[in-house]
């Protein structure tokens, strides 16, 4: 519950963040019933009126519930949200906090509004000490919302299945985390085998043969990744190539809507600096639209705790796959 008079929370260039107060109940509600925002927050089919927006603005919350605005004009809701201790693989000592938000006014959609408000948001949690990092949860069919929370500085942590009712659907979402490391990575048309060999001179030594076989493999066409949903990224250090990694369909399933993770490598020198994590969370990006599942196999305990930390499942009884991802299904527009 919130006081009449509203809390200023941080103010900075065209955006001012404050409480929520009562007098917002008829605003909220105009929002929170018009099927152009609903479609991208809480669903068509859950319209909030001002009745239910009363009976709410009433509950006791940990939630921090505010409205922005923009040039004095108010824009939108945004609420902060303290995640549990330990919550998504954190360590249990972190303050994590949460951020969801909406523009409620859709003229104002599209003009850069967003990214500026959710980065000054993430900022202002870290500045403050409340949190010691900040997260945002945009469902994966929302790309637009993706792109603007990239923008603002999030990359995304990991995937989450079925994680939220969306218009009587559970879909899935990404956990995004702010001011993560964020390296580039490419899609590749061919495969630059003079970068790639020191990663495969490296990976020998190491006992690993999969990026030889990569390089070997491509050179015989035996496989190019030039199937319907395939292709080869790589992460770059300036010029230099650091990490490969591959999407197939895969051959072991039967399937032409189930892929395959493929030679995925990371140079040892650039492991835990979340270049792994961009690499195999841009796969699962791109493979979304082509697959309904995710298949790979590893045969390390660190690969293992590496991929089911992005949301892959440990798979019992496989032969060719260790660990598994099922996407839901996407709204329709």
């Amino acid at each position: 519950m919130f006081d009449n008079a509203p809390m200023l929370h941080f103010e900075t260039g065209r955006l001012r963040v404050r409480d929520e107060t009562e007098a917002d109940i008829p605003r909220l509600a105009r929002w929170e019933t018009d099927p152009r925002v609903l479609q991208y927050f809480g669903g068509r089919d859950d319209p909030h009126d001002e009745a239910r927006m009363r009976e709410e603005f009433f509950e006791a919350t940990n939630d921090i519930c505010c409205i922005f605005e923009w040039d004095g004009e108010p824009l939108g809701y945004i609420q902060f949200c303290p995640h549990d201790q330990g919550e998504y693989g954190f360590v249990p000592s972190e303050r994590v906090w949460g951020i969801d938000l909406y523009i409620g006014e859709p003229d104002y959609w599209h003009r850069g509004i967003g990214p500026q408000v959710v980065r000054a948001s993430a900022e202002y949690l870290l500045a403050s000490g409340r949190a010691d990092r900040v997260t945002i949860d945009p469902e994966t069919w929302n790309r637009r919302a993706i792109r603007s929370y990239e923008k603002a500085g999030f990359a995304k942590w990991r995937f989450m299945p079925r994680a939220e009712l969306h218009e009587g659907e559970m879909r899935d979402a990404w956990l995004m985390v702010f001011d993560l490391p964020t390296p580039r990575v490419t899609r590749l048309d061919g495969l630059p085998l003079d970068a790639v060999e020191p990663l495969a001179q490296e990976a020998t030594a190491q006992g690993f043969d999969f990026v030889r076989r990569l390089m070997d493999d491509y050179r015989s066409g035996a496989n190019r990744f030039d199937k319907p949903g395939e292709a080869l990224f790589a992460v770059y250090e300036e010029s230099r190539l650091i990490g490969i990694g591959g999407l197939n369909i895969d051959a072991y399933a039967n399937d032409a809507r189930v892929g395959r993770v493929r030679h995925v490598y990371v140079l040892a020198s650039h492991r835990r600096t979340g270049t792994g994590r961009a690499l195999v969370t841009t796969i699962m990006s791109e493979a979304m639209p082509a697959f309904d599942a995710l298949r790979l196999r590893t045969n390390t305990r660190e690969g293992a705790a590496f991929y089911e930390s992005l949301g892959f499942d440990r798979l019992e009884d496989q032969s060719h796959a260790t660990h598994a991802v099922r996407f839901g299904p996407v709204p329709a527009p």
